[in-house]
C-alpha cells in the first residue's frame, strides 16, 4: 500500500482508537525566517525557512493520555519568485518526538490547481504508531525545515511561500490536514512573504563618504571605508570596535572620509551633518575637528572652515556634529579627483566607565542638524556646483566599546621595533605596520609615539619631530619603561625588566 494515499486521520484512528467528541483545536501553519534580502540586481539568495505548526484553544481532557496536541500532518506548499531547493523533517523540533510512526517529505514532481508546476514541496508525517505521541497542547513547533533561494529581481519585488493545496511527490496529490485525537482537522494557512530590495551601487559614482577607523589618504577610491561588505559601497554597518578596562572609560576615533572617482575634477569643499546615537556613547574630550586630517591639511589654502558640535535643545534632542569646509576661496585647491581623504576626526567616548557587558551607538549621515548658524545639509562642491554624495543615505558605522580584563605590561613608548632604542628605525616601523604590511611591534601602546591612543601616520611623525626638530618627547612611559594598564602590549617589551 502506497502511504501517501492513506489518509492521516485514518491511520490515527486506526492505531490510537477512537475517542468520543472534543473541543476542536485551531492549528495554523506558518512559516518562520529572513523577512527580507538585499543587494545588486541579480545576485542570489538563499537561506531555510521553518514549517512551523501551532495550535490554539487546545483543552486537556485530563484522561491520562498524552494525546492532545497534534499526532500527524501532511503539508503541501510552494514559493513564488524564489524556489524551494529542499525539504527536511530529521533536522526539525517535531523530529525528536518521532517514535517509530511514519514521515516522508520531498520536492514536487507534478501537481495541480495552485501548485501546476513543479516548484513545490510536500511533507507527511505519523509521529507513531504505537505510542500515544504528540506535538504538545497548544504548542508551536517547527515541523520542516525547507531551502528557499534564487536572484534579486531588477527593481526589487516580493517572494511568497504559501500553503496550497495538490502538490505531489512520488505519491497522490497531497492536502494540508492535521490529525488530533484521531480526528482530521483543517489548518489556518499562513503565507510568509519575503521582501527583495535591491541596493544601486555606488562603487562607481564620482563621489561617495564614509567611515574609517584609522586616517586615510590613499589614491584608492573607497579605500579604508568601512561597510557591510556587500560590494555596494553603501559605507554602511560597519563597526570602529575599542577596549578599554572595566570601570574605565573607552575612548576611540571615528573618521569622515571624502572618496572621490572622477576623471577630471576634484572636490573643492563640502558640509557634513553627522548625527550620534546611543546612551552608551557621546563626544569625547577631543571633540569634533578636521585638524590634522590630511584632506584638509594637505589642501586647505585660504578658504573657509568650520566645525561644532550642535546643542541636542535645537535639534529636537538629535546629538551630533556639524562640519563645513571650502578649501580656497583664490586658488584652485581640490581634493584629488581619485582617492580616498579623511577630512573630519570625531573623538568618541563611552558615557559611563565600562561594566562587564560591551557598550556602544553609531555615527551616520543625518542632514539637517544646526549649530551656531542655519540647519546644515550634506553636500559636496564639485566644479562650482553642489552634488550629492551616492551613498549620503546609507553611511553610518557602529561604534562599540568592549571591557577587557588589565594586565600590566612594562614597554617604552616610541620604541616600536623593540630593539631597546628610540631612533630613526622606530617610525620607518610603523610606516611599514601601517602602510606597507610590515611585521608589527607586538605592543601597540610603544608604537602609540604622541600617547593619543590611536596609531596612525601622526606617532611616526612625532618621533621624526622629537629626534630631528626639537619635538616634545613621547609621553611617560617615556625615557624608561614602566607599564601600561592595556592588553595592546602582548608581553613585556624585552629592553623592560
Amino acid at each position: 500500500m502506497n502511504l501517501w494515499k492513506v489518509s492521516l486521520a485514518a491511520c490515527a484512528v486506526l492505531v490510537l482508537g477512537s475517542y468520543t467528541a472534543f473541543g476542536q483545536s485551531v492549528f495554523t501553519l506558518g512559516f518562520s525566517g529572513l523577512d527580507s534580502f538585499s543587494g545588486g540586481a541579480g545576485d542570489p539568495f538563499a537561506s531555510d525557512y521553518n514549517l512551523t505548526l501551532q495550535q490554539e484553544n487546545g483543552t486537556d481532557n485530563q484522561d491520562g493520555q498524552d494525546d492532545e496536541g497534534a499526532q500527524g500532518w501532511s503539508v503541501s506548499l510552494t514559493a513564488d519568485n524564489a524556489s524551494i531547493n529542499s525539504i527536511d523533517f530529521d533536522s526539525s523540533e517535531a523530529a525528536a518526538l518521532f517514535a517509530g510512526g511514519f514521515k516522508k517529505s520531498e520536492l514536487t514532481t507534478k501537481g495541480t490547481g495552485d501548485c501546476a508546476g513543479l516548484n513545490g514541496a510536500v511533507s507527511a508525517v505519523v509521529l507513531s504508531f504505537t505510542q500515544a505521541v504528540t506535538l504538545g497542547l497548544n504548542a508551536t513547533k517547527s515541523i520542516a525545515i525547507i531551502g528557499v533561494g534564487g536572484t534579486l529581481p531588477a527593481g526589487g519585488g516580493t517572494a511568497t511561500l504559501r500553503y496550497v493545496e495538490n502538490c505531489q511527490g512520488a505519491g497522490q496529490p497531497v492536502q494540508n490536514n492535521v490529525t488530533e485525537r484521531g480526528a482530521s482537522v483543517t489548518p489556518v494557512k499562513s503565507n510568509k512573504e519575503i521582501r527583495l530590495s535591491v541596493q544601486a551601487s555606488c562603487c562607481n559614482a564620482q563621489g561617495n563618504v564614509g567611515f574609517s577607523s584609522s586616517k586615510i589618504s590613499s589614491a584608492t577610491p573607497y579605500d579604508g571605508i568601512l561597510d557591510d561588505g556587500s560590494g555596494n559601497c553603501s559605507a554602511f554597518n560597519g563597526t570602529i570596535s575599542a577596549d578599554a578596562a572595566p570601570g574605565a572609560t573607552g575612548t576611540t576615533h571615528a573618521y569622515a572620509n571624502i572618496s572621490s572617482n572622477a576623471a577630471g575634477e576634484g572636490v573643492q569643499g563640502w558640509s557634513f551633518s553627522i548625527a550620534l546615537s546611543g546612551d552608551a556613547i557621546s563626544f569625547g574630550d577631543g571633540g569634533v575637528t578636521v585638524e590634522g586630517t590630511p584632506g584638509v591639511d594637505n589642501n586647505y589654502s585660504g578658504g573657509f572652515k568650520k566645525t561644532e558640535i550642535v546643542d541636542p535643545a535645537k535639534n529636537n534632542n538629535v546629538r551630533g556634529a556639524v562640519s563645513a569646509v571650502v578649501l580656497s576661496f583664490t586658488e584652485n585647491r581640490v581634493l584629488p579627483p581619485t582617492g580616498t581623504e579623511t577630512v573630519l576626526d570625531l573623538n568618541v567616548k563611552s558615557t559611563d566607565p565600562l561594566g562587564n557587558d560591551p557598550v556602544g551607538g553609531g555615527l551616520a549621515f543625518f542632514s539637517g542638524l544646526r549649530g551656531a548658524g542655519q540647519p546644515v545639509q550634506n553636500a559636496l562642491t564639485i566644479g562650482g556646483n553642489t552634488a550629492d554624495a551616492c551613498n549620503f543615505q546609507t553611511a553610518a558605522v557602529k561604534i562599540l566599546f568592549s571591557p577587557v580584563t588589565t594586565t600590566d605590561k612594562s614597554f617604552l613608548r616610541g620604541n616600536a621595533n623593540n630593539d631597546a632604542k628610540v631612533n630613526i628605525a622606530d617610525p620607518i616601523w610603523i610606516i611599514n605596520e601601517l602602510f606597507r604590511s610590515g611585521p608589527s611591534s607586538g605592543c601597540a601602546e610603544a608604537s602609540n609615539a604622541n600617547g593619543d591612543g590611536v596609531i596612525d601616520g601622526a606617532d611616526a611623525v612625532y618621533l621624526i619631530d622629537y629626534e630631528f626638530r626639537s619635538g616634545s618627547p613621547p609621553p611617560a612611559p617615556f625615557p624608561a619603561c614602566d607599564t601600561a594598564p592595556s592588553e595592546k602590549c602582548a608581553e613585556t617589551q624585552d629592553v623592560c625588566p
